[in-house]
């Protein structure tokens, strides 16, 4: 019976002759004291082998372990977030521009627009200029003192149904006769003695306009003088007219001498009374309704 357990637990029974023998001797010797000792023996070497076939197993147990926990934790993992998007790459190079399309169709004209505001009546003036040279002429044994400006505000149509208004500035004279900076329209007649009772002299200034001419003439009935000095001043003034002369063209929103600001209709309205009545008004009066400076 022993050596059939034996054999059991340890197949290969011929390496352990020790165990064998032990089992046999106390059989043979009984009870006496060595069989403690061959027990003791067989158990030792009992307990040895034991623990080598245990810790076989155990280890090949933790491997298979091992093993197994090496292949689950090889499996592939779940997918990671995504990646920040990359740099833009750069531009292109332009592509070859395209060919000219067709012309479109002309739209319809458009509607008529309203009619714009009434227009002002342009007047036009001259700077103040003098007299130089005079030229003397003689008719009916008259003396004649005449002097041409050269202007090109003066046109046919503005003789024939424009105005053209001449102002003197005349200088020279005794202030009893002409006070200094006075202004007046054209003709000017001055009559005026030298001493009391004596000879009446009468001087005329008038002025003639032709196309592209003002003339400017003195006349003095008694053929008194024999030159004209030339500081005396002129100038003229043309309604209506079309284009702007040396100084000014007045426009819309006029500003008179007065510093009085009037209307487009209003002046209109006042270059026409000017233009029937001119010759009852006062340069000052002139200047102020056609907003002219002095």
């Amino acid at each position: 019976m022993w050596r059939s357990a034996i054999n059991w637990v340890f197949p290969n029974n011929d390496k352990i002759p020790l165990i064998e023998y032990c089992l046999y001797i106390p059989i043979k010797l009984h009870l006496s004291p060595i069989v403690l000792t061959l027990k003791f023996g067989l158990m030792h070497n009992f307990a040895l082998q034991l623990r080598k076939t245990l810790t076989t197993t155990v280890l090949q147990s933790f491997m298979v372990l091992l093993f197994s926990a090496l292949v689950f934790s090889c499996k592939k993992g779940d997918p990671g977030p995504t990646g920040p998007a990359g740099t833009a790459g750069t531009a292109g190079s332009a592509g070859p521009a395209g060919s000219n399309g067709t012309n479109g169709t002309n739209g319809a004209n458009g509607a008529t627009g309203p009619q714009g505001p009434a227009g002002t009546a342009n007047v036009i003036y001259s700077n103040w200029f003098t007299a130089s040279p005079w030229i003397k002429d003689t008719v009916f044994d008259v003396y004649r003192f005449n002097y041409t400006k050269p202007t090109a505000d003066i046109t046919q149509k503005i003789l024939d149904s424009g105005t053209v208004i001449t102002f003197g500035k005349l200088a020279g004279y005794n202030t009893l006769i002409w006070p200094t900076g006075q202004v007046s329209q054209m003709p000017i007649v001055l009559s005026y003695r030298f001493s009391p009772g004596g000879i009446t002299y009468t001087d005329t200034w008038s002025a003639l306009a032709t196309v592209g001419n003002l003339k400017i003439r003195f006349v003095n009935d008694q053929n008194y003088y024999g030159s004209i000095a030339t500081s005396h001043q002129f100038r003229y003034v043309i309604i209506p007219g079309g284009k702007k002369s040396t100084v000014v063209s007045v426009g819309r929103g006029v500003r008179t001498a007065q510093g009085r600001i009037i209307d487009v209709a209003t002046y209109n309205a006042t270059v026409q009374d000017v233009a029937n009545n001119y010759s009852r008004m006062s340069y000052a009066e002139i200047c102020d309704k056609l907003g002219i400076l002095p």
